[in-house]
């Protein structure tokens, strides 16, 4: 319990070591717990916090700290504790703070590996799931990127076959009367602000030679360093022939 009226507690809110040379020492301090301390065949006792380097704080003499823990130590015998021993003391202190900080930051880093492999199957399996088209468009080498299934479900062709076209995917497979409006839509890409949704109207040919009217909401999705020109946008398209 971090309460003062333990040996812990006391230690953890005094920030460094507490040193009991004898019994009488420790029950002085702590009169409820001397019976116990006396039971054990306790003589003399070394109680120090584990001290960290808090969360965020500069890696700089003098930086914000935080008790990650306390250590009990029992002695058989009396003991003088003199300047020597409190110095080693609070080496040993100090040392196997940093090794538990080391550890909890390995064990961080672990979680925050396994909680991000955790989200990327999701997302993945979202994005396969997801019955309309989901895709990764890049402005300035103007290519597809990346696509879900849905390209195939819309288009009637896969990834590869997209990616082959280059350039020349959308002037290949636009319908030509929707390219005026489109580069009016690419004009607003350029002008979107992070988090704003551009909606365009269009008709792209499938692979069986028709042509499918899609409703596509794009946003930036990878600016120039410092915040500059948008270079990629991610996008949803879905088929809406059946309703125009």
């Amino acid at each position: 319990p971090n309460t003062t009226a333990l040996p812990y507690g006391r230690a953890a809110a005094a920030g460094g070591p507490l040193f009991f040379g004898t019994q009488a020492e420790y029950g002085a301090q702590f009169p409820p717990l001397a019976a116990d301390f006396a039971a054990m065949g306790t003589e003399a006792a070394v109680v120090f916090p584990l001290v960290g380097t808090a969360p965020d704080a500069p890696a700089t003499a003098g930086a914000p700290s935080h008790v990650l823990g306390v250590a009990h130590l029992d002695f058989a015998e009396p003991q003088a504790f003199d300047p020597d021993a409190r110095a080693f003391f609070a080496s040993l202190a100090a040392q196997c703070a940093q090794a538990l900080e080391r550890a909890l930051a390995r064990e961080a880093e672990r979680e925050a590996a396994a909680r991000l492999r955790a989200s990327e199957r999701f997302l993945r399996g979202v994005t396969e799931v997801a019955p309309d088209l989901l895709y990764v468009y890049d402005l300035a080498e103007r290519r597809t990127v990346w696509a879900n299934r849905g390209l195939h479900e819309v288009l009637g062709r896969s990834l590869a076959e997209v990616q082959a076209l280059g350039a020349r995917v959308l002037p290949a497979l636009m319908h030509p009367d929707d390219w005026p409006a489109y580069q009016a839509h690419a004009a607003r890409l350029a002008a979107l602000a992070d988090g704003q949704v551009a909606t365009f109207a269009y008709r792209m040919q499938h692979a069986d030679g028709g042509w499918r009217w899609r409703a596509g909401w794009d946003m930036v999705f990878r600016r120039e360093p410092g915040g500059g020109a948008p270079l990629q946008i991610v996008g949803a398209a879905a088929d809406v022939t059946e309703r125009v």
